[in-house]
């Protein structure tokens, strides 16, 4: 295995993982110590069962929007969130209890997700490595844009009719075909192309109406 330059030291805050990703392309797993917190003052590591659990349980929403900017496919990012689960819990020794677990966690994200599209890499679908980088220092510079996108988004949804909110979560999230979805309401497909497209419309308005309010006041307009 292609020896690497171990990560540089963590700030401690945030989400965005290291800034600018490291140029690792013959990197098979983490390399062992690369991520060790052997920095002065540090005191407590590694993580019991429980403490690993529950901050799994806290950020794997967090984990897998990650994880999705780099691996679109909803099925194969939560196979690389499986496979990072279990790299952290080998690792949790490491860990320092002092510091956030959401940063660490998501350096192995990271590599994990490189290794996963190695994987595919015949598929003509798949980001050359210098397109996977840029994508990962774009994604870290608009966390925080996309974090109130997110909030706006919900506060948008939480205004919909419950049928057009779960029309949007059999399509989108449930990825189930327009075909599929005009069977179950007794539509026709153009019908229903029709009818996501004006939610769509309606839901992006109210998103960026939403978004510019938080930019200006630092919070979402009731």
């Amino acid at each position: 295995m292609t020896s690497t330059t171990p990560y540089p030291e963590s700030s401690g805050s945030g989400v965005n993982p290291t800034g600018p990703a490291p140029a690792v392309p013959e990197v098979d797993r983490v390399p062992a110590g690369a991520l060790s917190s052997n920095h002065p003052g540090s005191s407590e590591l590694g993580l019991s069962g429980t403490d690993f659990a529950a901050l799994i349980v806290e950020h794997d929403r967090p984990l897998l929007r990650y994880i999705m900017s780099l691996i679109p496919r909803r099925d194969d990012a939560e196979e690389v969130l499986q496979r990072t689960a279990a790299v952290l819990w080998e690792r949790s020794p490491e860990f320092d209890t002092q510091r956030p677990f959401l940063p660490w966690a998501l350096r192995f994200a990271y590599f994990e997700a490189l290794n996963f599209r190695k994987e595919l890499a015949r598929d003509r679908l798949v980001f050359r490595a210098e397109v996977f980088d840029a994508i990962v220092e774009t994604r870290s510079a608009l966390e925080g844009e996309l974090d109130q996108r997110r909030e706006a988004l919900r506060k948008c949804l939480d205004g919909f009719p419950t049928r057009d909110r779960n029309l949007l979560q059999r399509r989108y999230c449930d990825s189930a075909t327009v075909a599929e979805l005009a069977d179950e309401v007794g539509k026709t497909a153009k019908a229903l192309y029709r009818r996501l497209d004006r939610i769509r419309e309606i839901l992006a308005d109210c998103v960026q109406r939403r978004a510019a309010g938080m930019s200006v006041s630092g919070s979402v307009k009731p």
